[in-house]
This record gives structure tokens, C-alpha cells and sequence, in this order.
């Protein structure tokens, strides 16, 4: 589901509609931006599934 070399853990999902991007923390707790894909599916309060890296 995710795009990307990384092992990621979402954090961090609030954003702004306004904005495709988002931030997430990878293991290593470096931040890192990455583009919210179908952003449609999403729920609020529920985990950011498609996500990757810009």
C-alpha cells in the first residue's frame, strides 16, 4: 500500500484538505513529507493508508 523503501508508521495524520501533503514519522524518527494519494478514501481518525514519498 505504501510506496517507498521505508517501514513506516503514521504518527501523525492530521492535514489539511487544502494540502496533499502530509507528515510521517519513519523508525528512525526522521520526519519526512510525503503525498497523500486518493485522498477521498480517508477517514478521519482512522489511519492514513496510501501515502508516498514525494
Amino acid at each position: 500500500m505504501i510506496k517507498g523503501e521505508h517501514d513506516i508508521c503514521i504518527l501523525f495524520y492530521q492535514f489539511n484538505f487544502t494540502s496533499s501533503c502530509l507528515l510521517i514519522s519513519i523508525r528512525n524518527n526522521i520526519h519526512q513529507t510525503f503525498t497523500i494519494h486518493n485522498l477521498y478514501e480517508f477517514e478521519i481518525d482512522k489511519p492514513l493508508r496510501y501515502a508516498y514519498r514525494e
